[in-house]
């Protein structure tokens, strides 16, 4: 029920909207009247089922090719992951746990998107802090443990990669990700290796663990969610002559 903070973000929406309308016409009206086709084709040569796409469809896609089949499972397993995870944000929520709410949402906002770019996947970083604070105040070797494996996975490496995610000896040391080492574009996806199709999706198969352990360990808590304080009531004065009052002893 917070109506302000829905109302502010929702004209943030429009208000990028209007900016985009105003900067580049002519490309945000193609983009708004071709959305149904461009969230099946980024453009003629790039498909969604593209490496750098780190989304469920970008995932089917990648496994299934452009078909029904890919949007069908997207579909249901979106409705799936959103029907736990919005259940759990709003209990966390309630109980306080705002950093848990925000990286759940964060998460849910990359996995059911059609396109979830790798530069997309800034809600990393609370949930890295999520992570690290978890760590730090539980003291458990198991939270140390997967604090260490979220950072592997998303940290920027340096390596020496072509553009197509073969190691290249004579270029210049970059940052790279983990999920680059894996072949990309021109349809290379279609022919990894199992290894490659877990690097490849590492950023999503990442996110939808670290979301659905943190959806679990707030679903199973039965404790009741505080409720709003009944308002007490304003203290009674006291009569300064309990004579007159007749509450004096006789």
């Amino acid at each position: 029920r917070r109506f302000r903070a829905a109302a502010v973000a929702g004209g943030a929406f429009l208000a990028t909207i209007v900016v985009g309308l105003v900067a580049a016409p002519s490309a945000s009206v193609y983009y708004w009247a071709h959305l149904v086709s461009i969230s099946g084709k980024v453009n003629s040569k790039l498909s969604v089922g593209t490496l750098n796409n780190q989304s469920v469809q970008g995932m089917f896609t990648r496994m299934l090719g452009d078909g029904g089949a890919a949007s069908a499972l997207w579909f249901l397993l979106c409705v799936l992951l959103c029907v736990l995870g919005l259940v759990a944000a709003a209990r966390a929520s309630l109980r306080g746990d705002e950093l848990v709410g925000v990286v759940i949402t964060g998460g849910l906002s990359l996995f059911v998107s059609p396109i979830s770019w790798s530069h997309h996947w800034v809600w990393v970083v609370p949930a890295f802090v999520l992570l690290a604070h978890t760590a730090r105040t539980r003291a458990r070797p198991l939270w140390w443990w997967l604090t260490g494996t979220f950072f592997v996975f998303f940290a920027a490496w340096p390596m020496r990669l072509d553009l197509f995610g073969n190691w290249d000896g004579s270029r210049t040391l970059q940052p790279w990700g983990l999920i680059w080492l894996a072949p990309r574009d021109d349809d290379r996806e279609r022919t990894w290796t199992p290894i490659e199709f877990l690097l490849g999706n590492g950023y999503l198969f990442a996110g939808i663990a670290l979301t659905l352990i943190l959806t679990w360990r707030i679903l199973r808590d039965r404790t009741p969610l505080p409720t709003l304080a009944e308002p007490i009531p304003p203290p009674v004065a006291a009569d300064p002559d309990p004579v007159s009052s007749g509450s004096a002893r006789h």
